[in-house]
């Protein structure tokens, strides 16, 4: 389809030859990614500034479903939520055409954005852009990590702490100017909201310069409300001013931890304790949001934010105004840069103090929060609320039932096998990259990152008994590397022979230090609780789809058969080993492809249920109609992740048979 997109130049981001924005059709206002074709090309989008027009495209919209994976990433809520009616993905760029405004604030932010970028080099231009822009780019997501586990990445967020020492500095500097309350307030007031614009007009900025507006008003005209007023008064004005703000992620929490710090401010003795303090109470929000909580958030918030707001945020603004008048600044932003790296690595320690809890419910979040605010008042019941919380953390890290659950991960395969109480936790294959493009390159945040990392430790998940890679592939195996810096793996296993794949040459060694690697080959078995047994490969391979490990294992006297990317060859082979094999469930090999699930194959093992997992609308036509036709002979029955989302079997103890959970179907038994 071909249409007309106004940009956004402000929010262009470039990632390699990958280009994203938001912009406005005449339907509503849009994301939008664009693949460029030449290296000149995308150095132009780098430009953002003359990047304030409408372009004519062709392409198409993305399909935005709902959660297609439990505790997974919603893009049809994430995209309604923002005001947008879609993802629109150019195929080509028909047309451009300049848009003439008498005011721009996003040109304007897009000409500040491109002249930091100009101006400064490494980690200064990052810090400078998130700090007093607002605007995270790649760069800025290869330092996340670090600030997320440590639990300050808050402090990257403008919001109150920010916006009171910018607006305080700019109060003082009209004081100064000697003039009245009544010759000042209001080109104050206009440099606030020019100052939102340039912060980038989130949820947080929005939040935090209405309190100070208020606050400000309310001092000099001598105003007595109370602060839970004021609050009310902000949240009033707020859910005028962006009525989706407690439905969006940001917005909650901005809000709930300025409501949880104003009830609590008054109880204050100690800056240090009281840090940790309100890090316990907002712990319940990071469980139902994240499902994990950073143990020394609240220790270095206390001991990091005067770093922040006495020292980093003066001195980025300083060098801004050195730049700004062409002084050599040079040696000290090389000095910077170093600077930087050395606190970022510091930081890395935090990554051991990260807690997986898994999600807590709805009900149980208000709950704690309540509970929380009005323990901590009471101060003699504050220590009874911390063995609460704990037992809330056990709860999800301990689930009462086991399950046998296929992810959806677009084009490949990831299952997770669960006992009861997660007493043993495998996972066979991690999935790839998800591609938006069929050339698109493999960068950006990981497929693993919006799927199974979230699920498992959705699921309370801190250590994975075994991960099992059953060929090399990148479908299968590409998002090892991020599983294995997200959970302790006590063991890998591989087909043997698969250590020689390419994609597992390339591995990050130093991933592997606290992980045993072990290759398999029929006839072995794994498992104390879950036991597998091994029944391909029979000789050394090379990790390709013909060397495929195949499991096979019995949950509640369920049979499951995992066939990862096993062919026709290696199905007649099976059954030569294995004559008498059976099964319940399999998983089918290659995603459904007509190079696999041959019908004497499927006639021979007699499963009542196959699943496919494959790609929404994938390029390879997965699975194959020959492949269904097959099945549907043999009467098997088919769930599909392209078109159910994730297939959950679960057995919580009230019947043998398990619960049948598919994600885009219904979120009850089918």
């Amino acid at each position: 389809m071909t249409i007309a997109i106004t940009i956004f130049p402000d929010t262009i981001k470039i990632n390699d030859s990958f280009v994203t924005f938001e912009g406005k059709t005449k339907q509503g206002n849009v994301y939008v990614q664009y693949l460029t074709q030449t290296d000149q090309e995308a150095a132009l989008w780098r430009i953002r500034k003359n990047w304030d027009k409408e372009i004519q495209v062709h392409g198409s919209y993305k399909d935005s479903q709902s959660e297609r994976n439990q505790h997974g990433f919603n893009r049809k809520w994430y995209e309604f939520s923002n005001h947008k009616i879609g993802t629109f993905q150019i195929e080509k760029i028909l047309a451009k055409r300049k848009i003439k405004h008498w005011f721009s604030g996003r040109k304007i932010r897009a000409q500040v954005i491109d002249w930091v970028e100009s101006s400064f080099s490494g980690k200064v231009a990052t810090y400078i852009k998130a700090l007093l822009l607002g605007y995270r780019d790649q760069e800025f997501q290869e330092i996340r990590e670090a600030y997320t586990s440590s639990g300050i990445l808050h402090l990257f967020s403008i919001s109150g702490m920010h916006i009171s020492i910018f607006f305080g500095w700019c109060f003082y500097l009209f004081r100064r100017s000697l003039l009245t309350f009544e010759e000042f307030a209001i080109p104050f007031i206009i440099l606030m909201f020019f100052a939102v614009i340039l912060f980038g007009q989130g949820i947080s900025i929005w939040r935090g310069m209405l309190m100070y507006l208020i606050q400000f008003l309310f001092k000099e005209k001598q105003i007595y409300w109370s602060a839970l007023d004021r609050f009310s008064l902000m949240l009033f004005i707020l859910l005028l001013i962006e009525p989706k703000s407690l439905i969006q992620t940001s917005g909650v929490l901005s809000i709930l931890l300025s409501l949880i710090i104003l009830l609590s401010a008054e109880y204050q003795k100690n800056t240090f304790y009281y840090s940790i303090e309100i890090s316990l109470l907002a712990s319940p929000i990071l469980m139902f949001y994240f499902y994990e909580i950073p143990l020394l958030g609240g220790v270095l918030t206390a001991v990091i934010a005067p770093f922040f707001s006495l020292l980093l945020l003066p001195s980025l603004v300083i060098l801004c105004l050195l730049a700004a008048v062409h002084l050599p600044i040079n040696w000290i932003v090389s000095f910077y840069n170093q600077g930087l790296v050395f606190f970022e690595d510091f930081l890395q320690f935090s990554d051991q103090f990260v807690m997986i809890t898994g999600k807590i419910q709805l009900l149980s979040l208000f709950f704690l929060l309540l509970v929380g605010v009005a323990t901590y008042q009471s101060k003699k019941w504050k220590y009874r609320y911390f063995i609460l919380l704990f037992i809330y953390i056990l709860i999800p890290r301990f689930p009462l039932y086991s399950s046998v659950t296929f992810v959806d991960v677009g084009q490949g395969d990831s299952i997770v096998l669960q006992s009861f109480g997660n007493r043993e936790v495998y996972v066979i294959d991690t999935g790839g990259k998800m591609n938006f493009f069929e050339n698109e390159e493999q960068t950006g945040p990981s497929n693993a990152s919006y799927t199974l990392i979230p699920f498992l430790k959705g699921e309370g998940v801190r250590t994975i008994d075994g991960l099992f890679l059953t060929h090399g592939d990148f479908d299968h195996a590409g998002d090892l590397e991020d599983i294995l810096r997200e959970f302790q793996v006590k063991v890998l296993y591989l087909s043997v022979g698969a250590l020689q794949h390419k994609n597992m040459v390339n591995l990050d060694k130093r991933l592997l230090e606290k992980t045993k690697v072990r290759e398999l080959e029929q006839g072995e078995k794994v498992g104390r609780v879950i036991k597998f047994d091994v029944l391909a490969p029979t000789k050394k391979g090379a990790g390709n789809n013909e060397d495929s490990l195949v499991l096979q294992t019995s949950i509640n006297d369920l049979r499951f058969l995992f066939m990862g990317d096993l062919e026709k060859e290696g199905e007649v082979q099976l059954l030569r080993n294995y004559p008498t094999i059976q099964t319940d469930v399999v998983k089918l090999g290659h995603h459904g492809s007509r190079t696999s699930s041959t019908a004497p194959f499927i006639e021979a093992i007699n499963a009542k249920h196959s699943i496919i997992s494959c790609g929404l609308n994938n390029h390879f036509n997965h699975p194959h109609p020959e492949v269904l036709e097959t099945l549907e002979n043999h009467r098997v029955r088919v769930f599909r992740t392209d078109q159910e989302g994730m297939i959950r079997y679960i057995w919580d103890g009230s019947n043998k048979l398990p619960k049948i959970k598919r994600a885009l179907v219904n979120r009850g038994p089918s």
